[in-house]
C-alpha cells in the first residue's frame, strides 16, 4: 500500500457511527433504566400511602372487622396498627407501613425501605 492509499484510508469516515453508537448506547441505556426505576419508586410509594390511608379508614370506621388482625399487607410490605393514637390530640387509629424497594439498574444495587403513615380520629 502507497502512503497516498494510507492517507485515503485515514480520512474515510466508514464505521464512525456504529462507534458512536457503541460509546453512547450504555450511558442511554441506564438512563432510561434509571428513569423507569425513579417512576417505580413514586409509583411504589404512591400506592402504599394509599394503602395505609385506606386501612386506617377501615379500622376508624369499623375497627370490628378492620383490626389489628386483619392487618395485612400484600407482597413485602409491613402494617402495624395503634388504636390508641393521638391524631391531632384526638384519640383514633394509626396505621404505618413499611416496604422494601429495590432498584433494577445494573450496578445500582441500592435498597431503599419506604414508609408510610396515616391517622384517623374515631
Amino acid at each position: 500500500m502507497t502512503l497516498y492509499g494510507v492517507a485515503r484510508r485515514l480520512q474515510s469516515r466508514a464505521g464512525t457511527t456504529a462507534v458512536e453508537f457503541a460509546l453512547l448506547a450504555l450511558p442511554f441505556l441506564l438512563l432510561v433504566t434509571g428513569i423507569m426505576d425513579a417512576s417505580r419508586l413514586v409509583w411504589t410509594n404512591f400506592s402504599l400511602q394509599f394503602a395505609v390511608e385506606a386501612a386506617a379508614r377501615c379500622a376508624a370506621v369499623t375497627s370490628t372487622t378492620c383490626g389489628p388482625q386483619s392487618m395485612t399487607a400484600p407482597g413485602a410490605a409491613s402494617f402495624t396498627y395503634n388504636a390508641t393514637a393521638s391524631c391531632n390530640g384526638v384519640a383514633g387509629s394509626q396505621v404505618s407501613g413499611t416496604m422494601p424497594f429495590f432498584f433494577t439498574v445494573p450496578g445500582f444495587p441500592v435498597s431503599v425501605t419506604l414508609n408510610a403513615m396515616s391517622c384517623r380520629p374515631t
